[in-house]
């Protein structure tokens, strides 16, 4: 975001989520805090996501516009994000950050859905379906405690580009949105991408597994029979005799 001194108005009676506030600044104006290696450069941002991931309980969401948003239209980007992962819009604390003599809007609430601490995984795909306006932004995923994170992966299918940075307890996702052509109406799934390939390897695990149960059992078979005429030939020799 703009460099320069940071002033920070709160709205309505005293907040309890100062804490978060605090991390969600440390977050974005030292990175060094998180990342043995920041970026050398400081790209310039339209939007910072900071996801904090907790031991237990809904994680907290906190968002940064470089852009003058209304305390509406910031309502509407949570609604969207808890509407598609299929939960209720949260209660949000609103706040207005001046920095370097710009109006720095920022949300935090909390929110479940967009990590799974059982699996490790990370659900992408909301926050780059709802702010797919803003041309350039960033997700990190900050997890406090051990999450057995499963990577995305880098991704690059437009109008969408994704560059991810893994770190020791945290996740990081650059996120380009090309506008060339105007918002896009929709954009392509990234979280979702590997379970096409999950589904063939499954299917392949299971017609391997069908192929050689149906192979043993005509081993089986050919065998019984071969014991089977085997013995018939005995019985008729013995009769013979």
């Amino acid at each position: 975001m703009s460099d320069g001194p940071l002033r920070v108005t709160h709205y309505g009676a005293a907040r309890p989520w100062n804490v978060w506030r605090l991390l969600f600044l440390i977050v974005l104006l030292f990175p060094a805090a998180v990342w043995a290696a920041p970026p050398a450069a400081k790209p310039s941002l339209d939007l910072a996501v900071v996801v904090f991931v907790m031991p237990e309980g809904p994680d907290r969401v906190a968002v940064a516009y470089q852009t003058v948003e209304t305390d509406e239209q910031l309502k509407q980007d949570f609604a969207a994000i808890a509407r598609e992962l299929g939960s209720v819009p949260p209660k949000l604390e609103i706040s207005r950050a001046e920095a370097g003599g710009k109006e720095v809007p920022a949300v935090s609430a909390s929110l479940s859905g967009l990590t799974d601490r059982k699996t490790g995984a990370i659900k992408l795909d909301p926050l780059i379906h709802v702010y797919r306006r803003y041309g350039h932004f960033r997700a990190q995923f900050v997890f406090f405690g051990s999450y057995p994170l499963q990577p995305l992966g880098n991704f690059n299918q437009p109008p969408v580009r994704v560059a991810e940075r893994v770190g020791d307890h945290a996740v990081e996702y650059e996120i380009w949105v090309d506008q060339s052509h105007g918002v896009p109406a929709t954009v392509p799934k990234v979280t979702a991408r590997g379970s096409g390939w999950n589904a063939i390897i499954g299917i392949a695990v299971i017609a391997l597994v069908v192929a050689g149960s149906v192979f043993l059992i005509l081993q089986v078979m050919n065998n019984q029979r071969r014991a089977s005429e085997a013995g018939e030939g005995k019985s008729l020799d013995e009769h013979r005799s």
